[in-house]
């Protein structure tokens, strides 16, 4: 048998998981937070775990950090391969 807190727990990262597919289509935080804790809740004026929205922002965050990191990197790729066919690297206001 499961704990109790596990399974709460489980059901808190399948929120954060709607909620963070609801982050896609352009919601904030909160709001997809509140709709994925409260859609299948009688009772919507909950207060909402700080769980779900530490853990929701949290992977927003490194995704934002991800995204960065990627583009900063295949930038230097692009820099690098104009650089051995002896080509200058286009402007930053050129891209």
């Amino acid at each position: 048998m499961t704990s109790p807190l596990l399974e709460s727990r489980r059901q808190l990262r399948k929120c954060a998981f709607q909620a963070l597919i609801s982050l896609e289509f352009g919601t904030d935080v909160e709001t997809a937070c509140r709709f994925a804790y409260t859609h299948d809740r009688e009772d919507t004026d909950v207060q909402l775990p700080a769980f779900l929205t530490e853990l929701v922002s949290g992977v927003q965050a490194k995704g934002r950090t991800r995204q960065a990191n990627h583009t900063a990197f295949k930038s230097r790729l692009d820099h690098r391969a104009f650089n051995t066919r002896g080509e200058k690297p286009p402007s930053l206001g050129s891209l």
